[in-house]
């Protein structure tokens, strides 16, 4: 008779590896895991471009478009939190404050959070397949609102707003406005302005550990009043933005990324051939 070897007293015991592909499943999610960088940036470029397309392609239907906008600031009403037209009027009142608003809204949608995905790449490795996958997949989902729900920004449906991009001439506006087949006027739900503003600030406060991460808030916070101001979004748009942000994360895994000595000691050896991750 040969001898058992008997576990010690109080220690579990080792998953079957069935149970452990589950558990792997339940706290990964949808994520999918960190690549190469040149992968990574064919892959983010490519995804964006075929954002804009889509989006851009999605059915503009004025009527539908009109009638939801309609129904949705009576809501705002209702709720009474239909500060939108205030909000706008008094910011279009001071020049120098529309001006900062419009470039705001027109500029740094397009260069914080690429950047924010760039330092996670580098200096967060561990934590940034699951982020990144949320930021695609909330994209993903506002692509299907897009299309199965259009609705006019209260520019286009709240008389007497102004559109402060194009009377404030930001970035040419006035030249361009909605002169290019990828641009949706009929896209404001939800706002992907504030969605991936509340990413960058989620990204910063849960994986750094600075007594000052928490002043990233003040990033989707001055998002939401930008995109009020310029006439481009409802209130209740920065909600969905931060709904579809929110389902990104829960589907892309249960465990919340956090700040790591892993992460916090990344090799330089993981960064791109030029690129110090210092």
């Amino acid at each position: 008779m040969t001898a058992t070897a008997q576990r010690p007293a109080g220690e579990l015991a080792e998953p079957a590896p069935g149970r452990r592909r589950m558990r792997s499943v339940l706290t990964r999610g949808l994520a999918w895991s960190r690549k190469a960088w040149w992968i990574e940036l064919i892959t983010i470029f490519a995804g964006y471009g075929l954002y804009e397309i889509v989006q851009g392609a999605a059915p503009w239907r004025r009527g539908a478009a009109d009638r939801n906008a309609h129904d949705l600031f009576r809501l705002e009403q209702s709720l009474r939190i239909d500060m939108e037209p205030a909000i706008n009027r008094f910011v279009n009142a001071h020049a120098w404050l529309a001006y900062v608003e419009g470039y705001w809204y027109d500029s740094l949608h397009y260069l914080v959070t690429p950047s924010v995905l760039l330092w996670l790449w580098l200096r967060r490795p561990t934590a940034y397949g699951r982020l990144r996958s949320a930021l695609v997949l909330a994209s993903v989902g506002s692509l299907v609102v897009f299309w199965t729900w259009p609705l006019a920004p209260p520019r286009l449906a709240i008389p007497g707003t102004i559109d402060t991009l194009y009377v404030r001439h930001i970035f040419g506006s006035v030249e361009s406005h909605s002169a290019s087949s990828l641009v949706n006027d009929y896209a404001a739900m939800p706002s992907l302005h504030c969605g991936w503003a509340l990413w960058c600030a989620i990204t910063i406060v849960a994986t750094t550990r600075s007594r000052w991460r928490h002043l990233a808030w003040l990033y989707p916070a001055g998002t939401i009043l930008a995109v009020m101001s310029t006439g481009n979004h409802y209130l209740l748009d920065a909600v969905g933005g931060a709904l579809v942000i929110m389902a990104g994360l829960f589907v892309t895994g249960s465990r919340p990324p956090r700040a790591s000595r892993q992460d916090a000691q990344a090799p330089s050896t993981a960064a791109p051939i030029g690129i110090s991750a210092r």
